[in-house]
């Protein structure tokens, strides 16, 4: 395996990652990256990997209100009350990784989860006011090998000093998945 390539790619993610915690919302929309892997600089024997492992996700939301016609229908259906209504679309292309706890071990672990991977691109759309938003969002992807989570964790870990983990030849075979998540939060006292 090259790990030219992986360290350049894991570097790039890197400076999104800070770049996108420090840029500020642009009036045309903006862009966020999500890594939500606790132990993602942390390297050394010490970390762990097992369950969930590791997830990341690039979106991009549009300027609100600039949406496409579908969008904008569906997010008017959603609700919200008064002029202080806004509406956002977006899509976003993300990754996620299960392991079981020893993933030093190379057979199949069968009192554990099996490796997997979830490789996906979707759509959303959101509506809110001052007490609460409401998103839909619909993810297709794949689960498997075609997911590359194997090739993923393996070059993070290889980067960063982290046990290699050995048993990804017994992960999920490929699968067209779907997720379509609906979700609704509520604002203290109307902060946003």
């Amino acid at each position: 395996m090259d790990l030219h390539r992986p360290r350049i790619v894991s570097a790039v993610v890197l400076a999104l990652s800070l770049f996108a915690t420090a840029a500020p919302v642009f009036a045309a929309g903006y862009e966020s990256i999500i890594d939500d892997d606790t132990n993602a600089f942390v390297p050394g024997p010490g970390t762990f990997d097992r369950n969930y492992t590791f997830g990341t996700r690039l979106a991009r939301y549009n300027e609100a209100g600039a949406m496409p016609r579908w969008a904008n229908r569906l997010a008017a259906r959603m609700g919200g009350k008064g002029d202080e209504v806004t509406r956002r679309y977006g899509t976003a292309f993300g990754q996620e990784m299960y392991t079981p706890d020893a993933i030093s071990n190379p057979k199949p672990i069968l009192n554990d989860r099996p490796y997997a991977g979830w490789l996906y691109g979707s759509a959303f759309v959101a509506a809110s006011d001052a007490r609460r938003e409401r998103s839909v969002e619909l993810r297709v992807g794949m689960v498997g090998p075609k997911a590359q989570a194997q090739q993923a964790q393996t070059a993070w870990h290889s980067v960063t000093g982290v046990r290699l983990p050995r048993g990804w030849d017994h992960q999920i075979g490929n699968e067209l998945g779907m997720q379509a998540i609906v979700a609704q939060r509520w604002r203290p006292n109307g902060y946003q």
